[in-house]
Order: structure tokens, then C-alpha cells, then sequence
């Protein structure tokens, strides 16, 4: 078995550090392994009222019984944009 130089030993032990910090130091002060929670069903015993407004752009087509009429009028649309 050939002696392992001290040079060698050291690189080793320094790599054995590095990866010890990668795997346990940063991601605790990342926060990357911070516990989640299970959610279960039930009420939401928190609230906080609000008053907001909600903005939508729509278009709202009307169907008359022809099942091809709202795809001719997509077509349509898109010819024009």
C-alpha cells in the first residue's frame, strides 16, 4: 500500500470541511431548509377585512346553439391583430 503524503491528507481533510459547510452551513443560514407545514381542512380562523377593488378585461361572448361560432370568432380576432 503506498504512504499517503501529509499534502495529501490535508487536501483531503479540507475537502471533507468544504463539503460539511456546503451541506449543512449554508443552506441552515439560507434558510433553505426551513420545515414547511401540512395544511389540514377546516375554517380559517384568521381573517383580516379588506376593501379592494378587482379590474378584469374580458370579452364575454353569447353562444346561440352553433358549436363552431366561438372558434370563427377566435379566428376572426386573430386575423385582425
Amino acid at each position: 500500500m503506498a504512504r499517503l503524503s501529509k499534502k495529501t491528507i490535508f487536501i483531503f481533510i479540507l475537502l471533507v470541511v468544504a463539503l460539511y459547510v456546503v451541506i449543512e452551513v449554508v443552506p441552515s443560514v439560507t434558510g433553505a431548509l426551513t420545515g414547511t407545514e401540512t395544511l389540514e381542512y377546516g375554517e380559517l380562523k384568521v381573517s383580516v377585512p379588506v376593501n379592494g377593488w378587482i379590474v378584469r378585461d374580458e370579452t364575454v361572448y353569447k353562444a346561440s346553439g352553433k358549436r363552431h361560432r366561438i372558434r370563427d370568432l377566435r379566428r376572426r380576432e386573430s386575423c385582425h391583430e
